[in-house]
């Protein structure tokens, strides 16, 4: 591991230095409802699962094992050169590139060209979705106009084969939510096959579907929309979902400006449109997160080792406690029964 990066002097993170790591390596967010699962460049696979056994809703499918299609790209309004933040898919040379992978946390840092970014990631204790902070500093010594384009495909899957059609899929862009809706609009199943992307700021354009997003026999390389930076997509209907939305930034030299995203699985565009109004008001999405380091503290805090073999202690003082909280939730998704119980008990005794 030691050729990909290292961890830091606490143990608490680890630092990917190349995004060419031997596979693709996986990071789990989660709470008690809601599993992200992502790899080292951002792509993954989310979905929601009520506690203990029942239907799942698929949010976003990993379909080749390389992470499923959720990605954030820049574009230089005046040069008309673009990329993504973390280089997936198509790595271009960045000036720095680094991914840390926390306790329930996840930050992409790149630098490409003059222009800073970031991505931090987290699922936060009560919400069914995940919290996206984006930011973009300009490094350069000139104004620069960059335009933002997060992006996520809603697959809406988990039910039943009968709800994995694309005649059951559509969506909507809703400009007061700042927000793009997924609906999957299957009868035969209950009605939470819903999902947003959402953010802090009035988009310059969306889109809803996947075909717009990327144009007519194109991937994820060059998507037309963000080639072009002009496509807006506000409703799709018996097509592919796929969610962005475009800020189009205007830096002085030096200048920092930072989008807050959302998103989730809801069971009505109602539900979705409050958790969208609570969770992006100022400085909700940095509290969490302030909650979440302060977990963590407790949470590594406990009974600690010191056996002279760093390795040996940073995994049983930071990094087992975490991977136990893990397993105890979602590590039993299928077995729950009395010996699988006392199993989780042991194992967390020891640590407390």
């Amino acid at each position: 591991m030691t050729d990909h990066g290292h961890f830091t002097a606490d143990g608490r993170e680890y630092v990917i230095t190349t995004p060419f790591t031997p596979r693709p390596w996986h990071t789990m967010l989660f709470n008690d409802t809601y599993l992200a699962n992502l790899t080292q460049v951002g792509t993954g696979a989310s979905f929601w699962q009520q506690t203990g056994e029942g239907l799942r809703t698929n949010l976003t499918e990993d379909r080749d094992g390389n992470g499923g299609p959720r990605f954030v790209y820049l574009r230089d309004r005046d040069s008309g050169e673009f990329w993504s933040l973390t280089g997936a898919p198509s790595f271009p040379a960045f000036d720095n590139w680094e991914c840390r992978v926390g306790l329930g946390y996840q930050v992409h840092t790149t630098e490409r060209l003059g222009i800073l970014a970031s991505w931090r990631i987290f699922v936060p204790e009560d919400l069914p979705g995940e919290c996206w902070t984006l930011t973009v500093t300009n490094r350069s010594d000139r104004p620069r106009r960059i335009s933002l384009f997060p992006y996520l495909e809603m697959h809406l899957t988990g039910g039943s084969t009968l709800m994995d059609f694309i005649a059951v899929l559509g969506g909507t862009y809703d400009p007061a939510a700042h927000a793009v809706f997924g609906i999957n609009s299957c009868v035969k199943f209950p009605p939470r096959f819903k999902a947003f992307l959402a953010s802090d700021r009035r988009p310059d354009a969306a889109t809803v579907s996947r075909d717009e997003f990327l144009g007519p026999y194109r991937d994820y390389h060059r998507p037309l929309a963000v080639e072009r930076g002009d496509v807006h997509n506000p409703e799709a209907g018996t097509e592919w979902l796929g969610a962005s939305l475009r800020h189009d930034l205007d830096l002085a030299p030096g200048e920092t400006a930072t989008v807050q995203c959302l998103d989730g699985i809801v069971q009505s565009l109602d539900e979705g449109r409050e958790l969208i109004r609570a969770w992006l008001a100022p400085g909700r999405i940095d509290a969490a997160f302030a909650d979440l380091q302060s977990r963590n503290d407790t949470l590594v805090g406990g009974v600690t080792v010191e056996t002279g073999d760093a390795q040996f202690d940073r995994w049983m003082n930071v990094w087992m406690k975490h991977q136990l909280r893990f397993v105890a939730r979602w590590g039993r998704v299928i077995g729950r029964g009395f010996r699988d119980i006392l199993q989780d008990t042991f194992a967390h005794r020891i640590t407390e």
